[in-house]
């Protein structure tokens, strides 16, 4: 059975780069299905899309990805999301998952890692980057 992912992240680069580990990960049942590149975009795609998971960045215009963790999980939407971000601040991190995320990972991570993650994510497990201090 298929994952369906979408990805949100504002830097067209850093995105497809995304795409590319995603696509590249062990697990053939992950599927990009969309992308988006502002908050606002992500809150439609979600709606539209109905993402098994969503591999989102903090920094996006618009609305933040914190706002949209909060809107997903206002308005009961069942998407896993994964946050990637270079945010390595504890308090960041613990936000994230008090708005609904169920991974944090940094932008510097291995590609294996994110697909560790992915995987982690896909199964219904949380997962936090070990470069992230264990305060969260």
């Amino acid at each position: 059975m298929p994952t369906f992912v979408a990805i949100a992240e504002n830097h067209d680069v850093t995105r497809w780069g995304i795409r590319s580990v995603v696509e590249g990960c062990e697990d053939p049942a992950l599927r990009i299905v969309s992308s988006a590149e502002t908050g606002l975009q992500t809150v439609s795609m979600a709606e539209q899309y109905e993402p098994d998971v969503l591999v989102l960045s903090l920094r996006l215009p618009h609305l933040n990805g914190l706002d949209v963790l909060y809107y997903l999980q206002q308005r009961s939407l069942s998407v896993r999301s994964l946050v990637l971000t270079g945010c390595t601040e504890a308090h960041r991190a613990r936000r994230a998952f008090e708005r609904g995320a169920d991974a944090y990972v940094l932008k510097r991570a291995s590609t294996d890692e994110l697909c560790t993650a992915l995987s982690a994510v896909r199964r219904g497990d949380q997962y936090l980057s070990d470069a992230v201090p264990n305060s969260c």
